[in-house]
């Protein structure tokens, strides 16, 4: 909606000799619109983005804070509704609101029908969006402030993807729609160019990989650990490997100690043999896995009784 001003004619219309232009859409950047504290998440403009600051919002351990770049896009599109008017019985119309503006774009790598499930999860909280183009510049909003830049926002509970199965003309894809907020003003849209953030290119972040689990062979000192992904083979997923016994922590929750892990060894790919001291039958044990690039509340999660 347009807020009319009596003591303004118009804006100034002059433009400089060479504007940065927002280009074609290549990804998207899922973020909480508020974090647990009831706050805007938001990026600061005061200091320059870098690539330790953009990672640290992907790996942000408070997921109400955390950045959750979706995979490239393909035919990005946001398209405006039209107006609102309402017409007299003389012929002429007064302006009521703006149309809505809406997103719709295509995945096509690596999709899933898990992946469609997370981004349909996305209905159930609120919800904005980064958007980068193909020169890696980031698209944001200011509520017409300064020195900040919001994800734009989106209209709750209006994330839709659709899994579309390949033709013979046709690949797999997975299509989603969104609906931004309906006070959106494009005039608040802007930009930090790809050249203002250092050492990395919003193009190739990725978001991080959930990792689930599978506790067996338990005894009192030792117990083996099967760490996979919700994707792929459903008799044999995709197994997270090369992990060590320095990206493993184990814990006593009944006895409330750290347990010293003696031995790691990765046999087959993906499922992990330890060896401890040993633990008091029926105590509660916690393995929390490291590894960049993963998620391992589930497996923390998955807790273990020493047998």
């Amino acid at each position: 909606m347009i807020d009319c001003s009596c003591d303004i004619s118009f804006s100034n219309t002059g433009r400089a000799n060479c504007v940065p232009v927002f280009s074609i859409a290549r990804k998207i950047i899922v973020v909480p619109m508020y974090d647990s504290t009831g706050a805007k998440n938001k990026v600061s403009t005061a200091s320059v983005l870098t690539h330790t600051t953009i990672n640290g919002l992907i790996n942000q351990a408070d997921r109400s804070k955390r950045w959750y770049p979706l995979p490239k896009v393909k035919n990005a599109k946001f398209p405006k509704g039209e107006p609102t008017y309402q017409e007299f019985e003389d012929g002429s119309k007064k302006f009521v609101k703006t149309g809505v503006r809406t997103g719709e774009m295509m995945f096509v790598d690596s999709v899933t029908p898990s992946f469609v499930g997370v981004l349909n999860g996305g209905k159930c909280t609120e919800l904005g969006v980064y958007i980068v183009d193909n020169k890696g510049n980031l698209l944001g909003y200011t509520y017409g402030e300064t020195g900040s830049l919001y994800p734009v926002p989106l209209n709750k509970s209006t994330m839709d993807a659709i899994f579309e199965f390949a033709t013979d003309a046709t690949v797999t894809n997975s299509m989603l729609k969104f609906e931004f907020d309906v006070d959106l003003e494009d005039a608040y849209l802007r930009m930090i160019k790809a050249d203002s953030i250092t050492g990395l290119n919003l193009l190739n972040v990725n978001g991080l990989i959930d990792v689930y689990s599978v506790n067996t062979a338990v005894s009192q000192t030792s117990h083996k650990t099967k760490l996979f992904l919700d994707e792929g083979d459903l008799v044999e997923p995709i197994a997270v490997t090369g992990l060590v016994a320095a990206d493993f922590a184990l814990f006593n929750v009944t006895g409330s100690a750290a347990v010293t892990i003696s031995t790691c060894v990765e046999s087959p790919a993906g499922t992990y043999t330890f060896t401890y001291a040993s633990q008091t039958l029926t105590n509660v044990l916690r393995i929390t896995p490291t590894k960049a690039s993963y998620d391992f509340t589930n497996v923390i999660a998955n807790t273990h009784i020493v047998a």
